[in-house]
């Protein structure tokens, strides 16, 4: 069975499987100060998630170790916070529409009105929200009363 092989460059920081030296070698993309990496090095900054808030980097040493994130800057700190609300958005319009169509039509019972109540009160919320903002405390969702 074929085990691949695992090389990282400080310079450009990233890591590149050995199989395909041949393919970036061609392409003039497989860096000299390339090194082979343990397939723990590689499982730990290739396969499993971040550490929350860390990037991967060089070290002095000139291997990857997980650094701090830079701060977002403030066009990437809109699109996160508009992302965030569009989704906060749908789902409350996901939970009042129903909610509403069974209050108009005379099907909902006290606790469903209370519900809408609630919802359409979060959805309100959020509305009052600038996503340019980076201090941005998020209103807490509704928690459903059976």
């Amino acid at each position: 069975m074929y085990k691949e092989q695992w090389f990282y460059s400080p310079t450009d920081n990233n890591i590149r499987p050995l199989s395909l030296r041949d393919y970036y070698e061609n392409n003039n993309k497989w860096p000299e100060d390339s090194r082979a990496i343990s397939d723990k090095v590689h499982e730990e900054f290739r396969i499993k998630a971040p550490p929350v808030g860390k990037v991967m980097a060089a070290s002095k040493r000139g291997l990857p170790c997980w650094v701090d994130a830079p701060p977002l800057t403030a066009e990437q700190l809109v699109y996160v916070n508009t992302q965030t609300l569009n989704r906060q958005m749908a789902e409350a319009t996901s939970v009042i529409e129903p909610l509403k169509s069974a209050v108009e039509n005379g099907w909902a019972d006290d606790a469903d009105t209370e519900k809408l109540k609630r919802w359409e009160f979060y959805r309100y919320q959020l509305s009052r929200i600038s996503v340019t903002r980076a201090d941005i405390i998020w209103p807490e969702k509704p928690a459903d009363v059976a």
